[in-house]
């Protein structure tokens, strides 16, 4: 705006449009890299823990009756697409705001300020966000395990459950578990959508404030025309991090929930094994007494 329609050279227009373009390919370029090198780390966070964590949770399942240690590998799971998906892609968008900020009070400091105030109402809401959804996440973590815990663990015994005709009530227990599931990540996903619609009006209206103060720079002499644009895009890059944060703000939690659980399973001790010694076999084997033969038949082998 400020090197061609002052100077109406066609010229000037096509090599900054070039130059643009070269800017916008060479972003793309990075941001691809960026998400295969995502992608090649959470493969490798599975490829690091994915034996463990099944020996683990074989070990959980022997030591603790009625646990289902095949959670671990949900958590696997969780954390590897944690890694390799958008939500933690956002936080290396943050260390761009500041410099944003620069580059704007380079324009004027009064357009830094008042990009800055909104950027700070953002960063307040999403640590509104993380108060007010930790608890019901964690919650919601809790009984959903607990539902699908009762869950496996009954319907190993389908054939008792349907012949003892028990089904009915294991089904209202279940929906009962299921019902505190539902209402804790209601609640959470309730209070986060609420925060997630009020950072994205202060977003845009933090873009319009950039281009209104903007407009009174111009006026009164301090910036050129051009500046507005910047001042609006800048703003928009300012506040885009925080605001993604703020809605992916969900699958932190559930990552950091799955963390916790595949750390503290991790930390347990492996059980020494038993210092007893056996004589060398001999291959020689001695059965007495022995009687075998189908369940609903007479046995087929009597001592």
């Amino acid at each position: 705006y400020d090197r061609v329609i002052s100077s109406r050279n066609e010229v000037t227009l096509l090599m900054l449009s070039l130059i643009a373009l070269a800017a916008f390919a060479g972003t793309s370029a990075l941001e691809w890299a960026r998400s295969r090198i995502m992608v090649r780390i959470g493969l490798r966070f599975d490829h690091a823990l994915g034996e463990q964590l099944l020996r683990l949770s074989h070990r959980i399942n022997l030591e603790k009756s009625g646990t289902v240690g095949g959670r671990l590998l949900s958590d696997l799971f969780t954390v590897r697409s944690f890694l390799s998906g958008h939500a933690a892609v956002t936080i290396m968008d943050a260390p761009w705001v500041p410099i944003f900020f620069v580059v704007m009070f380079m324009l004027h400091p009064l357009l830094a300020l008042s990009t800055a105030a909104g950027s700070g109402i953002l960063i307040a809401l999403t640590i509104l966000t993380h108060r007010s959804t930790e608890v019901p996440l964690a919650k919601a973590g809790e009984r959903g395990a607990e539902a699908m815990r009762y869950a496996s663990v009954n319907l190993r015994n389908s054939e008792v459950i349907e012949a003892m005709g028990m089904f009915g009530a294991l089904s209202r227990r279940w929906h009962a578990r299921q019902n505190d599931h539902l209402r804790e990540q209601a609640m959470a996903s309730d209070r986060a959508g609420l925060i997630s619609a009020i950072s994205r009006f202060v977003r845009t209206t933090n873009q319009n404030v950039a281009v209104v103060v903007g407009a009174y720079l111009v006026l009164t002499g301090d910036i050129s025309m051009g500046a507005i644009f910047a001042a609006s895009i800048l703003a928009s890059r300012m506040t885009s991090p925080i605001e993604q944060l703020i809605g992916t703000w969900a699958q932190w939690g559930n990552a950091r929930e799955a963390w916790l659980r595949i750390d503290d399973a991790i930390r347990l001790r492996e059980p020494e094994p038993a210092a007893v010694t056996l004589p060398d076999p001999t291959g020689e084997l001695s059965l007495e007494g022995v009687a075998g033969g189908p369940p609903t038949a007479p046995p087929f082998l009597q001592n």
